[in-house]
């Protein structure tokens, strides 16, 4: 800080010095080309989180697409164990004896519950991740959002300084021209 010019203690300071210090806020200045650094590997930020969305929207978009195929044969396997069922009275004619009928059943039935078994499990695991994708999208839009508003904020908070200083120079400007800035 620099040293009180005014004595009695209030703060001040003479043209030269606000100038100086405003110099180093305004545009070319060694500061502002810093923070634009900054601003670029902020800016690279947005990019990486919509690369991110649009490629879990892809696998989700994947997963949706073989979540509908294995109820699809899901549904076809239902249908082929109620063909069985249904024709067991007609395989005990054509093929001779009823015990050798009920084992081949019994095991057209077991092969059927372990891949029902087997294809409600997948669509189990599907539809977790799924679920798990469907939060991390929550995340990202949220963590996205929460930047925008901070940005925002941020940008309202140095608008508003700006436009403060503005209108100090001016006047102050306008108290060098004689003029009063309150009746104008």
């Amino acid at each position: 800080p620099a040293p009180n010019p005014k004595p009695g203690g209030a703060r001040g300071c003479s043209r030269q010095l606000c100038r100086r210090n405003a110099a180093s806020v305004w545009p070319g200045s060694a500061d502002k080309k810093r923070a634009q650094g900054r601003v670029l590997t902020r800016r690279s930020l947005p990019v990486l989180r919509r690369d991110v969305a649009r490629q879990a929207k892809a696998d989700s978009e994947g997963l949706q697409l073989r979540l509908q195929e294995l109820e699809q044969e899901l549904e076809a396997a239902r249908e082929d164990k109620r063909d069985i069922y249904e024709g067991g009275s007609e395989l005990v004619g054509v093929q001779g004896t009823p015990a050798v009928c009920r084992q081949e059943s019994q095991q057209a039935r077991e092969e059927s519950q372990r891949a029902l078994g087997e294809k409600d499990r997948s669509l189990t695991e599907l539809q977790a991740k799924i679920d798990t994708m469907k939060t991390e999208y929550e995340q990202i839009l949220h963590g996205s959002l929460d930047g925008v508003l901070a940005k925002l904020a941020s940008a309202k908070l140095r608008w508003e300084r700006e436009a403060t200083a503005i209108h100090m120079e001016n006047k102050e400007r306008l108290r060098d021209f004689g003029l009063n800035p309150l009746e104008m």
